[in-house]
């Protein structure tokens, strides 16, 4: 396996966003699924991810990521916890898998 470089982490924050600005204001569809893909991505970025961390916390539209992360339970608490850590983050992700 190859470790994904900073900018193609970056790239996938800045799909993210944009994919969130454009499915919010949507209406008349069903977006659960959407927002669940849209909240994956955001998440997969900080699964190994260490170093440059700070700046990809930069470029995540907060605002967007707690939008689409209202889905289910596992993802509300993943967004809370990536606010707080990265590192914690990561520790309530593994937990949560098992």
């Amino acid at each position: 396996m190859t470790t994904p470089t900073l900018g193609k982490l970056f790239n996938k924050i800045v799909v993210a966003n944009e994919l969130a600005a454009f499915f919010i204001p949507k209406e008349g569809i069903e977006k659960t699924t959407v927002y669940r893909y849209i909240t994956h991505v955001y998440q997969t970025v900080f699964y190994e991810q260490d170093a440059g961390e700070k700046e990809l916390l930069k470029a995540v539209d907060w605002r967007s990521y707690y939008a689409v992360s209202r889905t289910k339970l596992r993802h509300r608490v993943l967004y809370a916890a990536l606010r707080m850590s990265p590192n914690l983050f990561r520790r309530i992700n593994k937990m949560l898998s098992r």
